[in-house]
């Protein structure tokens, strides 16, 4: 019972091999795909890791899928019980989650965070363009201020199709702090508008007023829909010579 390197994909340029993932595994390191897994929607077949980390007891363990989504990275969790595999939960990181304008964890995606001036500087994940801030995942969009409160914003599809695509910054008792238009066109430019708040007593509502710019020091969060990467396909695994993997079954 001596551990070669390799064994379980401990010191492997791959991981090990599993011959069933529906069954109790050993702790290891183990190659896989997304497709491996029926209850996870991908799009497409992600090469990914399945760590299993042993416990005090055979038949219970946590499960870590490490995943490679084009270049970002997912990671996602699971319980291994005597009733089978549970569920998987995603882990919230800076690659799929963001901190929006009022410091409010959202899920993240695309996107960009439009100011109302040029003068800013690249923080955390988000680069410069324009006068915005955009992460990774939104490289290529840009904005640009046109005049008081007009704002453009090009190289994307427009606004997430799901889920939230506009957060605007708000004061502390939750007003915002100025009123918003936003629409997009034929050609996926993103128009912005943003003026004083009013109160019109005819409809009871709160309407636009002036013009005016982005408060300074905060900005809109927007959240992207961007055009589809072509993911190159996974390359052929490389032939395994490692001992095979035993599957333990045990329900101790």
């Amino acid at each position: 019972s001596v551990l070669k390197s390799g064994d379980y994909g401990v010191g492997a340029v791959v991981g090990a091999i599993a011959e069933n993932f529906d069954g109790h595994l050993a702790g290891g390191f183990y190659q896989c795909s997304t497709s491996d897994f029926s209850d996870l929607q991908f799009a497409g077949d992600s090469a990914a890791t399945l760590l299993t980390y042993p416990s005090n007891s055979k038949s219970w363990k946590v499960e870590q899928l490490s995943v490679v989504s084009s270049k970002t990275p997912k990671i996602y969790y699971r319980c291994d019980t005597r009733d089978g595999k549970q569920k998987w939960y995603e882990a919230i990181t800076t690659a799929n989650s963001t901190v929006d304008s009022n410091g409010f964890l959202k899920k993240a995606s695309p996107i960009l965070r439009l100011f109302a001036t040029e003068n800013i500087d690249d923080v955390d994940d988000f680069k410069k363009s324009g006068c915005s801030l955009v992460n990774d995942l939104a490289a290529g969009v840009t904005a640009k201020r046109i005049d008081i409160g007009h704002y453009e914003i090009s190289g994307s599809l427009g606004f997430a199709k799901e889920g939230w695509y506009i957060t605007l910054p708000e004061d502390a008792n939750g007003n915002k702090k100025f009123f918003a238009e936003y629409s997009t066109d034929e050609n996926n430019i993103i128009t912005v508008k943003t003026y004083t708040r009013k109160f019109d007593f005819e409809s009871c509502q709160i309407v636009a007023g002036e013009p005016i710019d982005i408060t300074e020091g905060r900005w809109i969060d927007i959240r992207l829909e961007m055009p589809v990467v072509e993911v190159i396909e996974n390359e052929e695994p490389i032939p395994s010579t490692l001992n095979p993997v035993i599957i333990n079954n045990d329900e101790n």
